[in-house]
């Protein structure tokens, strides 16, 4: 992704991170060189909840590669305050990568709330998105029902009963578990 960045570009932006400046990488991140645009988003992903809305921002950013890093960006920023914003790009990004890296971040931060909308993601039309799902599922609710990103519907469908199933049984005290970490 961020093979096209110069080393003066590189140094810049990193002196930029260092010195906490959301606004300057933020005009970066709209800037048309893709490789600086992402790694500008890269960057605001460090700086935490002030680069929030820079993030916000690139998340609807016409290039993907901008777009997947701000969403993985995000996750690492915000922890969960967007992950309604994230299950949005979930649910709609045209891209598969951009919707992968949506429902990889929700699966990092243990976005518990959100679990009914990852296990209906289970039938996105992509495998990439399909096993990103999967990964989430299985690590907030700490088990895996052996789901293949190109199994027959019929077969993802009968996972997504079981993982509801378990959620509805278990929801209330994975959440709790992964509250009190």
């Amino acid at each position: 992704l961020l093979a096209h960045v110069s080393r003066d570009d590189e140094d810049r932006i990193e002196q930029m991170r260092r010195a906490g400046d959301v606004a300057g990488l933020g005009r970066i991140a709209k800037d048309a060189n893709k490789a600086d645009a992402t790694r500008a988003v890269e960057a605001l992903g460090s700086l935490g909840d002030g680069a929030v809305e820079a993030l916000l921002v690139a998340c609807e950013d016409p290039r993907p590669a901008v777009r997947e890093q701000s969403v993985l960006s995000l996750g690492t920023a915000t922890h969960l305050d967007h992950a309604q914003k994230l299950v949005g790009i979930l649910k709609t990004d045209s891209s598969p990568q951009v919707r992968a890296a949506a429902a990889r971040t929700l699966g990092q931060n243990y976005a518990c709330k959100q679990m009914p909308d990852l296990t209906d993601a289970l039938e996105d039309t992509d495998p990439t998105v399909r096993a990103s799902v999967h990964w989430s599922v299985a690590r907030i609710m700490g088990i895996r029902f052996g789901l293949k990103p190109n199994d027959p519907p019929g077969k993802r469908r009968e996972a997504m009963e079981n993982y509801r199933d378990l959620w509805r049984t278990l929801g209330k005290q994975i959440t709790k578990f992964h509250n009190e970490r």
